[in-house]
């Protein structure tokens, strides 16, 4: 916008942005509109999940808010020092149940590590949801390629599919930058917790 100079440049710049932003909002409207299907659905027991959906959003958190141990009264001491940065992970079924993993650092934060967070949720779920899972998936996550948008997390969806757990399984990748979905939300409320902890370890 500051590089535009000529009323034409100007009005270009101002289309150009308008369709950014509208094609955000639709982003969210869809991912929206899922969420609430899938609130729905969580609600009615089923004995084949047929026509049932369910929507889960996977992410990490900010790593650099995980360095163990944290101590507010001697922070200018620990700053010099290597600290290990734990993985945090949350994911939201809708309408069902909300989980948190904490790893240690050694663990790769990877397509395995999401697959992983992923089917430990199906258990989660299998243990407190009566009658069956619904047979249609929508998994949203970011769009870093080193944990879900690769043909490992590819390969895992596809073998829940060929394995018959589910009849679809559909993946969201939000625009890059405008996620700011509810696991974002949850982190926000994370972090202020975090930065008022006197000590952590």
């Amino acid at each position: 916008r500051v590089q535009a100079t000529t009323p034409e440049e100007q009005a270009l710049v101002r289309e150009r942005a308008q369709f950014h932003i509208d094609s955000v909002m639709a982003d969210r409207n869809h991912s929206v509109r899922c969420n609430h299907i899938a609130e729905r659905d969580a609600k009615v027991v089923s004995r084949d999940g047929l026509s049932l959906t369910c929507k889960l959003v996977i992410d990490g958190m900010d790593q650099a808010k995980w360095r163990a141990p944290s101590n507010l009264a001697s922070s200018a001491e620990f700053d010099a020092l290597w600290r290990p940065q734990l993985h945090v992970t949350g994911c939201i079924w809708h309408g069902i149940l909300e989980a948190y993993f904490i790893m240690p650092p050694d663990i790769a934060k990877d397509s395995n590590m999401n697959a992983t967070v992923l089917n430990r949720m199906f258990d989660l779920v299998r243990e407190t949801q009566e009658g069956a899972m619904p047979r249609n998936l929508i998994i949203n996550s970011d769009n870093t390629t080193r944990e879900s948008k690769n043909q490992f997390f590819l390969a895992t969806q596809a073998m829940l599919v060929c394995q018959d757990k589910f009849d679809t399984v559909d993946q969201e990748f939000p625009k890059t930058g405008h996620t700011h979905n509810e696991i974002d939300q949850r982190f926000s409320s994370v972090s202020t917790t975090l930065n008022r902890a006197p000590v952590l370890e």
